[in-house]
């Protein structure tokens, strides 16, 4: 938990200059929401040999946002076209659902068709024949 906590200093440190000079200015206000022990907070003090004035340029940390918030937005992008992709494939899992559905009551409809002729053309028969006997 401690070198989470430690990292997430280093980060916010890279990339928020009023943090930066928030650590500058009053060091022990500036980490105490971070859960660090008194060693970490020497190291960090000392800045691992780095001169406590140095700094990460503007530029660069825009930078470091600039690239992450591309990739989430690359992600999101992606997620986004996986989804209408699904809902795409539903739909047209759906209208050939339906055209099969039809298709099957057609032929359905026309076998019945068929039987009931075929069964009709029976009893004319049978009709024409019980006549020509009597």
């Amino acid at each position: 938990m401690s070198k989470q906590a430690l990292e997430q200093v280093v980060r916010k440190a890279s990339t928020d200059a009023r943090f930066r000079a928030q650590l500058a200015k009053d060091f022990e206000i500036a980490v105490k929401p971070f859960k660090l022990t008194a060693a970490e907070k020497a190291q960090l003090r000392k800045g691992a040999g780095v001169p406590a004035t140095a700094k990460v340029p503007e530029r660069q940390a825009a930078r470091a946002v600039a690239r992450l918030d591309a990739r989430a937005s690359t992600r999101a992008t992606a997620r986004q076209d996986a989804r209408a992709a699904t809902r795409a494939t539903a739909r047209l899992t759906e209208r050939a659902t339906a055209r099969l559905t039809e298709r099957a009551t057609a032929r359905l409809t026309e076998r019945a068709t068929a039987r009931l002729t075929e069964r009709a053309a029976a009893r004319l028969t049978e009709r024409a024949t019980t006549r020509q006997e009597i």
